[in-house]
């Protein structure tokens, strides 16, 4: 084998041959050195830092194959496509393909034909995978997403704690490089641990990017705050959106376009070809603004876009940095944007109290889908089966908002392999019967409106009354020709109106099928660690406080990022709101790093003025201007009991 220093330049000419790009980035060169080495790496990089390339160069400049494994469907499809799109050899193998597809790819990967090959870690359990492991031409190993091993990342998939003990058998020669975005210490830890990393080369780079101002508005009035800031910024970069839902990603794209300005909504609920135009168009500049949900974003690159706007409040702050960090990646100044209120808080607890469903509501779950897929106790799947979403929701009778949730969480946890079809229906039911209808419909006085619903009932409102009816999402297209004051994106809102204000009908819209693979044999009792589930619980809960911490805080923002991702760092970035806020409020005696020093002094332990003045050998205007610019503040609070004392807030 050649030396390291040879295998090096031999992935700087694979870099430019392929990517175009005269070296690595800082960083990547170290990670590509480690590699070249044989040396365990991990590698935890920030958002638009380019961890891709870490192992995509190396597998591509030596012979063999690198695995590559990923938790998301989504993400290794993009992956994949991009790779192929360079003339790379890569492929995956998920749920998604037939058994026959997949049988190929097993052939063409023994025979050495491609380069990269990308798999989901829950496949790594099955007996087919195990068989054809040994034989397998691996060098290179990557595991990309590696927070997903940590119990106290923020996408845990148990799964991944499994790798190394199916890995490690079967490929005992392969060199090692896991990466993620964001992890804390606690995670870096445990990522080590979990994969057998003695003395790893680990490679951080700084959370700073001294081109993001970081930003919170605090409003009660979101959505006026946040159109009002579009309309300002309109004509000085594009930008992105996350709604939190399907039905506000359609909201705000419907109130960018009534303003003027291109925009379209992304979320799972339309289909892979209409994904695959707006990502395209959000990336060429051709759709400056995309309101999505958090399917928005893996895989895609964008360098230009200058501004990501949060209505609401994610789950964590390593959600937040994921998606935030997709602004400015081209190092000009962006800013990333997070509206927030206490009614954002409350929200995010309860869909956190949904997130983990009772023992017994898990249970009868688990046990509709196990019957929907005929499976008896002990019995395992060989493939995927197609399954209408409808069929669990008649099953069960529960709603498909909720089997939704349900599955995804199985999913993460590891108890199946699941991907939604793209293909949408709508299910409806009127609650009059025809003659009580047609009656209604009469005496609407809005004609377009009355005109859209007498389309729907004289389509579908006989039979509805006595039963509920599914409609191809593509039939209802055609309930708005001729109608100038509706449009087709925005049938959702128009139901809702009929369902909510009007009471004329029920309706849900639901993906027409999953495919699933149950990744065990089914058993009796859900195959979960419930004691597991409740700290998980308490952690994620932990993480929400956090979040909440950093919207609440009157400190500088990227130093709170930065501290929470285990960096020792001190000083204020100067660009943030409260850095800008204490500039201009502050012009005439303590600068930033002054209040800062003061606090740090504070933070240590309760200090009264004397103590504090011998402590700091400071003009006492100087020192009385920091002590009244953290009181404001409310950072720290003057103790009654010992006059000009202070203590470090709680």
């Amino acid at each position: 084998m050649a030396n390291h220093s040879t295998r090096y330049e031999a992935c700087r000419q694979t870099l430019h041959r392929i990517w175009g790009y005269e070296d690595f980035r800082p960083g990547q060169d170290r990670a590509i050195e480690a590699v070249c080495k044989g040396e365990k790496t991990l590698c935890i990089f920030p958002t638009g830092a380019g961890k891709s390339l870490c192992y995509q160069v190396p597998a591509v400049s030596f012979e063999g194959l690198c695995l590559v494994i990923s938790p998301l469907v989504a993400l290794m499809e993009d992956q994949v496509k991009q790779l192929q799109s360079r003339g790379v050899s890569a492929t995956f193998i998920n749920s998604s393909l037939s058994f026959k597809e997949a049988e190929q790819r097993w052939v063409n990967a023994r025979n050495g034909m491609y380069d990269l090959l990308y798999c989901a870690p829950e496949r790594l359990a099955t007996d087919r995978v195990q068989q054809e492991l040994a034989h397998l031409p691996i060098w290179l190993i990557a595991i990309d997403e590696a927070h997903c091993i940590s119990e106290w990342g923020h996408e845990f998939r148990p799964a991944y704690r499994e790798i190394a003990h199916y890995l490690v058998e079967h490929c005992p020669s392969a060199q090692w490089i896991a990466l993620t975005a964001t992890a804390t210490p606690q995670v870096r830890k445990d990522i080590c641990e979990v994969l057998a990393f003695d003395e790893p080369i680990e490679i951080a780079l700084p959370f700073t990017r001294d081109n993001l101002k970081w930003w919170v508005l605090h409003t009660e009035q979101t959505v006026e705050r946040m159109m009002s800031s579009i309309v300002k910024v309109r004509d000085e970069g594009d930008g992105l959106i996350y709604a939190g839902t399907r039905f506000n990603s359609e909201q705000w794209a419907k109130r960018l376009q009534d303003r003027g300005i291109t925009a379209a909504a992304y979320h799972a609920g339309i289909s892979s070809e209409e994904r695959s135009r707006i990502q395209q168009g959000w990336i060429s500049g051709d759709i400056p603004w995309v309101a999505a949900t958090n399917a928005f974003g893996m895989g895609i690159d964008k360098p230009n876009c200058r501004y990501v706007f949060h209505e609401g409040l994610p789950s964590s702050l390593e959600a937040y940095y994921q998606e935030a960090g997709r602004a400015g990646r081209d190092g000009h100044s962006s800013f990333p944007v997070l509206f927030y209120n206490a009614h954002h808080l409350q929200k995010a607890y309860e869909q956190l109290e949904d997130q983990y469903p009772s023992k017994e509501v898990l249970q009868r779950y688990y046990d509709w889908l196990c019957d929907a897929l005929t499976l008896a106790v002990g019995s395992k799947m060989e493939e995927k089966v197609a399954l209408p979403l409808d069929a669990l929701v008649q099953r069960s009778g529960e709603s498909a908002h909720r089997w939704r949730n349900l599955l995804d969480r199985f999913n993460q946890w590891g108890i199946i392999e699941a991907r939604e079809r793209r293909e949408r229906a709508l299910i409806l039911q009127f609650r009059y019967p025809a003659e009580t209808m047609s009656g209604i419909i009469d005496q609407i006085q809005d004609l377009d409106k009355q005109l859209l619903v007498d389309r729907i009932f004289r389509s579908y409102g006989l039979p509805s009354y006595h039963e509920r009816v599914v409609i191809p999402w593509s039939e209802t297209q055609i309930w708005f020709k001729g109608l100038h004051a509706y449009e087709a994106s925005m049938l959702e809102s128009y139901l809702d109106i009929l369902m909510q204000e009007d009471g004329w009908l029920r309706y849900e819209i639901v993906e027409s099928e999953y495919q699933i693979f149950l990744t065990d044999a089914r058993q009796k009792t859900i195959p979960l660690d419930f004691s597991w589930l409740k700290t998980r619980e308490k952690h994620a809960r932990e993480k929400l406080n956090w979040m909440a911490l950093y919207a609440e805080t009157k400190l500088c923002r990227e130093l709170f990022l930065r501290n929470y991702f285990g960096e020792d760092a001190h000083t204020p970035c100067g660009h943030c709101d409260n850095c800008e806020a204490l500039s201009r409020a502050h012009e005439s005696i303590a600068s930033l790093s002054d209040v800062q020093f003061v606090m740090d002094i504070i933070e240590q332990g309760r200090i009264n003025y004397s103590a504090l003045r011998k402590r700091i050998e400071w003009p006492k205007d100087k020192l009385d201007d920091a002590i009244r610019w953290l009181l404001h503040h409310r950072m720290i609070e003057e103790v009654p009991e010992e006059l000009l004392s202070y203590q470090k807030k709680d």
